[in-house]
Order: C-alpha cells, then sequence, then structure tokens
C-alpha cells in the first residue's frame, strides 16, 4: 500500500529504510528482554506454548481462541519450540505496528517526518511493550488492526476494487485474530464508512 501522493522515489525509499531499521531495532530490544528468561512470560504466558503444542501435535488448538496469531506462530514453534516461538513472533510482529501507523499517519496528510514520529511513538509506548510480552494475541490484533486502518484509507483514496478487498480482508484477519481489536477498527472506521456510502441518507437507508 502506498501512502497518499507520489513524492520523490529518494524520500519514500529513505522512509522505507527507516521503518525497517526502527522496526529492527524495536523487534530486536524486545527479543532480548523477553529471552533473558527461559520461561514463558506475561499472565497468560502458558496459554500459547499450550496452544502451539496442541497444533502440532494434533492440529487442533487445546482451548477454543480466535485463532490466526497462533496459526502464525505455529511454524516457528516447529522450528524452535513452542516458548521460542511465542517470544520470537510477539517481538517482531508487535513492532511491524510501526509501518501501519506511519502510513495512517500519511493517508491523513502528515507528511514523512511526522508520520516517522507517529509510528514511533505508538511503537514504542508502554502499551505496545507491554502487549509483547503480557497479551501477545493482543499486540498481534493491534498491529493487524492498524495495518487495516490503513487499507481502509487507501481505499478510500483509490476506490478500487483491490484496494477494497485488501481492507476487507485485514478487517477479517483483525477478526481472526483479537476480537476486541475488530472491534476497534470497526469504531475507528466508522465515519469514514459514512462518508464513503453517501452520508447520512444511503445510511438510514441501509
Amino acid at each position: 500500500m502506498s501512502s497518499g501522493g507520489n513524492g520523490d522515489p529518494i524520500h519514500r525509499l529513505a522512509a522505507a529504510g527507516a521503518l525497517a531499521v526502527i522496526a529492527g531495532w524495536i523487534a530486536w530490544g524486545r527479543w532480548v528482554f523477553a529471552s533473558a528468561s527461559p520461561y514463558p512470560l506475561g499472565v497468560d504466558g502458558y496459554f500459547y506454548p499450550v496452544q502451539l503444542r496442541s497444533l502440532l501435535e494434533s492440529g487442533s488448538l487445546h482451548y477454543p481462541s480466535a485463532p490466526l496469531s497462533l496459526w502464525l506462530m505455529a511454524p516457528l514453534a516447529a522450528i524452535g519450540g513452542p516458548v521460542w516461538a511465542v517470544k520470537a513472533a510477539a517481538a517482531v510482529v508487535t513492532a511491524l505496528i510501526v509501518i501501519p501507523l506511519y502510513g495512517i499517519a500519511r493517508e491523513l496528510g502528515g507528511d514523512r517526518a511526522s508520520a516517522l514520529l507517529a509510528g514511533v511513538v505508538g511503537a514504542t509506548s508502554t502499551a505496545s511493550f507491554y502487549f509483547s510480552v503480557e497479551f501477545i494475541k493482543n499486540g498481534f490484533g493491534l498491529t493487524i488492526a492498524a495495518f487495516a486502518l490503513w487499507a481502509l484509507l487507501v481505499a478510500h483514496r483509490r476506490r478500487t476494487r483491490g484496494a477494497l478487498a485488501l481492507a476487507l480482508t485485514l478487517i477479517a484477519a483483525t477478526w481472526l485474530t483479537h476480537k476486541s481489536a475488530a472491534a476497534l477498527v470497526v469504531v475507528a472506521a466508522a465515519p469514514l464508512t459514512i462518508r464513503t456510502l453517501g452520508g447520512r441518507a444511503v445510511l438510514a437507508g441501509v
């Protein structure tokens, strides 16, 4: 997904490089913290290894749960074990939120510097770090939710079927990851949806 306006290709490349470095730096810091202990972290730390072990051994989850984050971690669990997989995936995925936060800020009219700042502030916040070690599914859900909101903004600007399909796919992925994050997308996207549908008259008709 590209942000609003074409801009200078060199500046776009520089911004992409900065995002990659920032995300990598954040992910590495979170991995160092999480890997300092050989045990699962967080109040529901053992929930994830149990679920991943069940996926690897039986192909199904041990406890009913929104499955996408666990499906994504399963290949890592097959390589390095469930505990390692949870910590590595959580560090990377929660750090990646810097990318959609940057994209959202750009779509809303911010310049590249302010958009980078928005991404860094969000990705390095206490809440973002908290979700990387305590409630990991929430962290996954918020990252995918941010990508979904970015995609919705792009779809509103482009008005193409492909952009809309991507946005809807990411909303479905958010729902499969964490239902509270999906509810956040619905609430945040409501004003844009009303505008896209043509205003109150169309909404009343629906």
